[in-house]
């Protein structure tokens, strides 16, 4: 089985909005890796005939940030600005100069579960009040939706929020008898559905956590733990796409564990394909792996290294992560796929 650590190369960049001079390293997932029909090590039933493009990762900034700061998600602030929440609130990251401050938010605390800047404002998923919250420039608030209706009780724990074009999805955290759930507030700030995932119905999605990744008109669906499903739902709750079923492949994700370890932590869109990170949080064993727009597993590489990717900027093709140092960094990649010897598409 492939499971080698890619090859990294160092080289030095300008990157405009970045500033100055980054030493940066390129990650290329390369053959042997590629799990075609003949390949012995994964069930992928990739079609006769095609081939496979690369993933290049190069990293082009590098932000240390303060010892003990945590990240509970990040998401793309204004030119050459990166935000960062976390249950303190919420911070910007200035690119440029490489500084971070806190934004200046009027009202009581918040428990941010889910921050962006695309569409209206700034808007907040606030597990604290239970409320969307969007602000204006001065920090003040300009409007407040709430979570829960008599319609749509909430009837649980905000744990995740992501906006897409038509609105934010929601998922929310329920008891011991009652199961996850998903909901729509449209930019309005009316709930247009709530989907519920009942623990009785003994699925996959209720065995495991859940979370949330962005895609332009949707968001993806993932279990935290094997067989790590992947769900893409559209606008209107509906599943559109589901991603192979890795269940007969575990004994090899990886072999030292046997995925027993492996927990999910991000599943994020490159373009039409995907990137799904897996991490042991007893080591600093990760797992990559890439699939086609059809949810087909196309590529697994195994790193031991202590990084987990927590966005994609699909404008400008970045990738955002988080190197588990002491202090952490926060890491911003510039990603592309080609075909050997051809230029890379991104």
């Amino acid at each position: 089985m492939c499971l080698d650590s890619g090859k990294i190369r160092f080289s030095r960049r300008r990157i405009g909005e970045l500033g100055a001079f980054f030493p940066i390293a390129v990650l290329t997932f390369l053959a042997g890796c590629d799990l075609g029909p003949q390949s012995d090590n994964f069930p992928v039933g990739v079609p006769t005939g095609e081939t496979t493009p690369l993933l290049d990762l190069e990293e082009i900034g590098a932000f240390g940030l303060p010892l003990g700061f945590s990240i509970g998600g990040v998401a793309k602030g204004g030119d050459a600005e990166i935000l960062i929440w976390n249950e303190k609130g919420v911070f910007r990251l200035d690119t440029r100069w490489a500084e971070l401050e806190p934004l200046e938010l009027h009202g009581p605390p918040m428990r941010p579960k889910g921050v962006s800047a695309s569409g209206l404002g700034l808007e907040v998923v606030d597990a604290a009040s239970q409320q969307l919250i969007r602000f204006n420039t001065d920090g003040t608030r300009a409007f407040q939706a709430a979570l829960s209706t008599a319609e749509w009780p909430l009837d649980g724990e905000v744990k995740d929020g992501e906006w897409a074009t038509c609105g934010w999805f929601v998922l929310v955290e329920g008891g011991d008898s009652r199961g996850p759930a998903i909901l729509l507030v449209e930019p309005s700030g009316a709930i247009a559905w709530k989907r519920q995932f009942p623990r009785e119905d003994d699925t996959e999605m209720n065995r495991r956590d859940l979370f949330l990744d962005q895609v332009v008109d949707g968001v993806l669906l993932t279990t935290s733990g094997p067989p790590f499903g992947v769900t893409r739902l559209d606008c209107g709750g509906e599943p559109v796409l589901h991603f192979q079923d890795l269940s007969a492949g575990l004994d090899s994700i990886p072999p030292s564990t046997g995925g027993e370890r492996m927990f999910a932590v991000s599943t994020l869109a490159l373009g039409e394909w995907y990137l799904q990170t897996l991490t042991d949080l007893s080591s600093d064993q990760r797992v990559l792996l890439v699939f086609d727009d059809r949810g087909v597993l196309r590529r697994i590489r195994a790193l031991e290294l202590p990084l987990g990717f927590a966005a994609s900027f699909s404008a400008e093709a970045n990738l955002v992560g988080i190197r588990q140092l002491e202090p952490a960094e926060l890491v911003v990649y510039e990603w592309s796929l080609h075909q050997h010897g051809e230029s890379p598409v991104k």
